[in-house]
C-alpha cells in the first residue's frame, strides 16, 4: 500500500481529508465536506493505495468502454471537478497522476486507531458496488480484504492488551468483532474460549467451540485442529480452582504461530510426514 505520505505528514494538520472508510467524503480543517461520487472515490483509492499512475493507465482503469482521448478527457473533468469542489489542489496531472501532499486519506492510519474506534470503522468505499467494471470490481474487493485483515490484526492486538490487564469483558468485545469479519479464523475461536474461561463461564467456552466446530463443517468439511481440540479438553477437565488458569499452557494456545519464511522446511516436513 503506497501510503508514506500519511506518515510523512503525521503531526501536522492536513488541508483536505479523504474518508475512504465507511461512506466516502472528503472533510477541510474548516468542518466543510462533502460525499463523493462512486468514480471520485475510486480515483482517490487507486492513487492512495497504488501511488502515482500513469494517466493512461488510470484512466483506462476507470473508464474501459471509452476510447484513450475520451477516456483522457473524464479524467480531466473529474480532477478539476474535485479541485472546484474543494478549493484545494487534489490531484496533480503532470508526467504521472498522483495526489497533493496535502491530502490526507484514512485509510492508511487503522494501525494507530483505539479498540473503539476500530469497532466502529466501516468497509472501504462503503456502499459502492463496481460489478460494471472488472479491474475495478477485483481490485476493490482485494484491498477491501487486505485492510479487514489489517482490521483485524489491530484488533488482536487491542483484545490481547486487554486480556493481560485482566479487562476481559472489553476484549471479548473485540474477540466478537474479530469473528464477526473472519468467521474461519481458528486462532480467534481459540481466544475467545480461553476469555470465556477466564472470566468462570466454561459453559460459554465450550459453546463457542461448538459454534466453531458447526461453523467449520459446514463451510470446509473439516474439524478443527489438535490445539482446539486440546484446549477444549483442558476447559473440560474438573478443576479445583475453576476460575484459575492452568499454570502450564501450551504457547500455540496462547498466541498462534507465526511461520514466515520456513516454506522449504516446512515443505519437507510434509514429505517426511507423508512418507511415514
Amino acid at each position: 500500500m503506497q501510503l508514506d505520505r500519511v506518515s510523512r505528514l503525521a503531526g501536522a494538520a492536513p488541508m483536505l481529508h479523504f474518508q475512504l472508510l465507511g461512506v466516502p467524503k472528503w472533510h477541510l480543517p474548516t468542518g466543510e465536506s462533502q460525499l463523493l461520487s462512486r468514480k471520485d472515490a475510486a480515483l482517490i483509492s487507486i492513487l492512495s493505495f497504488d501511488g502515482p499512475q500513469a494517466r493512461e493507465v488510470l484512466s483506462g482503469r476507470l473508464w474501459p468502454s471509452v476510447n484513450k482521448a475520451r477516456g483522457g478527457a473524464n479524467l480531466r473533468q473529474r480532477v478539476s471537478r474535485l479541485r472546484r469542489d474543494t478549493g484545494r489542489v487534489v490531484v496533480h496531472t503532470g508526467q504521472s497522476v498522483r495526489l497533493s501532499d496535502d491530502v490526507e486519506v484514512d485509510a492508511g492510519t487503522i494501525g494507530t486507531l483505539s479498540a473503539e474506534a476500530l469497532l466502529e470503522l466501516g468497509e472501504l468505499l462503503a456502499g459502492f458496488d463496481y460489478a460494471d467494471n472488472e479491474f475495478l470490481n477485483g481490485w476493490v474487493a482485494t484491498q477491501r480484504e487486505s485492510l479487514r485483515r489489517e482490521r483485524v490484526d489491530a484488533l488482536v492486538g487491542h483484545a490481547y492488551r486487554l486480556e493481560s490487564q485482566r479487562q476481559l469483558a472489553s476484549a471479548l468485545r473485540l474477540s466478537d468483532c474479530i469473528l464477526a469479519l473472519m468467521p474461519l479464523q481458528e486462532h480467534a475461536w481459540r481466544h475467545q474460549m480461553r476469555l470465556h474461561y477466564l472470566r468462570g463461564d466454561r459453559s460459554s467456552a465450550i459453546q463457542a467451540f461448538e459454534r466453531f466446530e458447526a461453523l467449520l463443517r459446514d463451510e470446509t468439511g473439516a474439524r478443527p485442529s489438535e490445539e482446539t481440540i486440546e484446549l477444549l479438553r483442558m476447559i473440560e477437565a474438573p478443576r479445583p480452582d475453576r476460575h484459575r488458569w492452568p499454570a502450564v499452557v501450551p504457547a500455540t494456545l496462547l498466541r498462534p504461530p507465526v511461520l514466515v519464511g520456513r516454506e522449504r522446511e516446512l515443505q519437507a516436513m510434509a514429505r517426511a510426514w507423508s512418507s511415514g
